[in-house]
């Protein structure tokens, strides 16, 4: 794909030349130019860039696309119950596009990422050992996409808060 990029680039300096826009003599330079920034960003800086825009968010999906005319890195960070898409041109390191999206958990594409409904309720059960989930909400747009419950076992009732990632429990109120 280099190669293809290279030509072009090459290519439309020749047109650019033939045109009498740039000299013979830049036609190196433009050259020399376009192999050097084709250098310059691999797999490691792309996912570096696209971390350092969403900092804290955990990478899931990192593609290199070389099909279009431009290549480029394309990647999905999740970070408080949303989903980052990123594009960065894998010729100069710009982001070239970012879309910032609200995770619907029941997606497929979250499986493993935060934890299921049903899940976090056999956590709150267990840990009240027995009863019953009267109340139950997700809440994905704090820091810290959490389930809250309260679990009512006998004469005893448990507002239980877990974390959503990894299904720990946060916080408990008797």
């Amino acid at each position: 794909m280099k190669n293809i990029v290279l030509r072009a680039s090459l290519l439309a300096s020749l047109i650019c030349i033939s045109a009498g826009n740039i000299p013979l003599a830049e036609a190196d330079e433009i050259y020399k130019y376009s192999s050097e920034i084709q250098s310059n960003v691999g797999e490691n800086k792309a996912k570096e860039i696209m971390k350092k825009k969403v900092p804290n968010g955990t990478l899931v999906n990192f593609t290199y696309n070389e099909l279009d005319i431009k290549p480029s890195f394309e990647g999905l960070l999740i970070k408080n119950a949303k989903e980052y898409h990123l594009e960065v041109d894998a010729l100069t390191g710009y982001i070239t596009e970012y879309k910032e999206k609200k995770i619907n958990i029941n997606e497929d594409n979250y499986k493993g990422q935060v934890i299921t409904p049903e899940e976090a309720r056999e956590i709150m059960i267990k840990r009240a050992e027995g009863g019953a989930v009267e109340e139950f909400r997700y809440d994905g747009n704090e820091a810290i996409p959490i389930y809250e419950g309260k679990v009512v076992n006998g004469f005893t009732t448990l507002k239980i808060m877990i974390d959503a990632r990894d299904g720990k429990i946060i916080g408990i109120q008797k």
